[in-house]
């Protein structure tokens, strides 16, 4: 009887260029060096295995992470998948807004974040016994032996400027823990799925249509329904997250065929306008120009886009308390100091101060530059 070979599972990216250990919920990321296996056999087959992935030169890439679901590589539960793939997702956006953010809030338009590509998530089947290993990417496996492979490094995984926001993922990790009700899990989760779509550049989807999936990850954040009225939904959820008593409004004068109004909203709010307008026509199938794209200077609308969605994913996770306490109890200090006030009258505030909202909406024109700079 021929004996049963032993199958083995991996679960690792290896284009993330990470040398730190990060935790996601259940899950850890651990860069593969720095990854102890007792199984020499898995050790030395996974080297092996690794080397193969190269760099445009043709060297051997450095900082492949193993997405630990099991520290012996036992085949994983397909309901554990999905759970890996969304730590990614999460692992994702806590590394790429954050450094939109930190873009927009210094001016530096070369501060550029890496993109999804860089933080593809593979699955790899392999036996230590057999040479012999199939690489499955989308519908498409190829089969060959270890040492006639190269697997090759995408051209387009953005800048390097990108680490995650530890409170950011520690937060976002609770989603994993069973602390908030599943539905919500699940929406949350789908929305930073359509956000690592909008990021991904190695799937030629245009700009447009990056604009769409990012309307996508906000209707599901926001909970948007399908009906009439989806633009004045949009508008009013952005200004829920963004509007503060000192932001900026204006005025604009509507033409519709023969009818003539004026409609007043914040620039968040007209911001959300001008971005869902673009969504729709994309949609529709009607013509529109790349300058659509542009909002001002080197601000695109999806470096907005970026911005507002990174708001209210974080105030979204701050009122399910996935983080914050430290927040919340410096808050509590301020109202044993004013016992006059409201309860809570400053946690806004504070809100806006620690966590930057302040800084990037000054900075995007949305509200007025503090001590009279312009």
């Amino acid at each position: 009887m021929a004996k049963k070979k032993a199958h083995y599972e991996v679960v690792f990216m290896p284009w993330a260029d990470l040398h730190k250990e990060y935790e996601v919920g259940p899950f850890c990321i651990v860069p593969w060096k720095k990854m102890a296996v007792r199984n020499k056999a898995v050790k030395q087959f996974l080297d092996r295995y690794f080397e193969r992935h190269i760099d445009h030169f043709g060297k051997a890439v450095d900082g492949i992470a193993v997405l630990v679901v099991d520290r012996s590589f036992a085949p994983v539960p397909r309901h554990v998948v999905g759970k890996a793939r969304a730590a990614i997702d999460m692992f994702i956006f806590a590394t790429i807004a954050p450094g939109v953010v930190a873009a927009v809030r210094s001016g530096q338009r070369n501060l550029a974040p890496p993109t999804a590509d860089a933080y593809q998530l593979v699955l790899q089947k392999f036996d230590p016994s057999d040479d012999t290993i199939a690489v499955t990417v989308g519908g498409t496996t190829n089969a060959g032996r270890l040492g006639n492979m190269m697997i090759h490094k995408p051209w387009d995984v953005g800048g390097s400027c990108g680490f995650p926001d530890d409170g950011l993922l520690q937060g976002l990790g609770h989603l994993l823990k069973g602390r908030v009700k599943a539905n919500v899990r699940k929406r949350l989760s789908r929305s930073l799925e359509w956000f690592r779509l909008a990021h991904v550049t190695g799937d030629g989807a245009s700009l447009f249509t990056k604009a769409v999936m990012m309307s996508t990850a906000f209707e599901i954040l926001f909970q948007i329904p399908d009906g009439p009225g989806k633009t004045s939904k949009f508008i009013d959820a952005v200004e829920a997250q963004v509007k503060r008593t000192d932001t900026v409004s204006d005025t604009r004068t509507i033409t519709r065929g023969a009818r003539t109004w004026t409609r007043t909203h914040s620039l968040p709010g007209w911001w959300a306008d001008d971005f869902y307008d673009l969504r729709s026509r994309v949609v529709h199938g009607d013509p529109v120009e790349i300058e659509r794209l542009r909002y001002k200077r080197w601000v695109s609308h999806l470096i907005v886009a970026d911005v507002v969605f990174w708001q209210s994913m974080v105030e979204q996770l701050y009122s399910l308390r996935c983080f914050g306490a430290d927040l919340r109890r410096m808050s509590r200090e301020y109202d044993r100091m004013c016992p006059d006030k409201q309860p809570g009258w400053h946690e806004q505030e504070l809100k806006d101060w620690l966590l930057g909202f302040d800084d990037v909406s000054r900075s995007l024109g949305w509200r007025p530059k503090k001590n009279g700079k312009k």
